[in-house]
């Protein structure tokens, strides 16, 4: 159980850096290319919708931002954990519908993960806006 605990504390450390140095270099970049006007405003839709994606809905911001977050995510979440699953199911001779189901099983896992971390991020920084 310990180690769950320990396994959950590091992937929540991980995945809210990649959130934080996301969001504030690319927060840097639009700020120097103009592009964001109210740093507060796409914090809140942020924080509604953290990695939820509606068409037509965000700003150039919020598509930078997500994007990011989501292939880094993806890259760490989907592609990392399907190599290591299915040379595990080569060396044990299973077959590889296992490897696709403990992949899925560490998206969503990672997903609910990236979501709360998203949302916190989005108030601290806000607290820090406002304070």
């Amino acid at each position: 159980m310990q180690i769950v605990k320990q396994w959950i504390r590091f992937t929540d450390a991980f995945v809210y850096g990649v959130i934080r140095k996301t969001f504030s270099v690319t927060e840097k970049r639009c700020a120097a290319a103009g592009c964001i006007r109210d740093v507060a405003k796409e914090l809140e839709r942020f924080a509604r919708e953290p990695l939820a994606c509606a068409i037509g809905s965000r700003s150039g911001f919020q598509t930078h931002v997500k994007l990011r977050i989501k292939a880094v995510l993806g890259l760490f979440f989907v592609v990392l954990p399907l190599s290591v699953f299915v040379a595990a199911a080569h060396i044990a001779d299973v077959h590889f519908v296992y490897a696709l189901f403990a992949t899925v099983a560490v998206a969503f896992f990672g997903a609910s993960r990236a979501e709360e971390m998203a949302e916190r991020y989005a108030h601290e920084r806000m607290t820090q806006l406002n304070a």
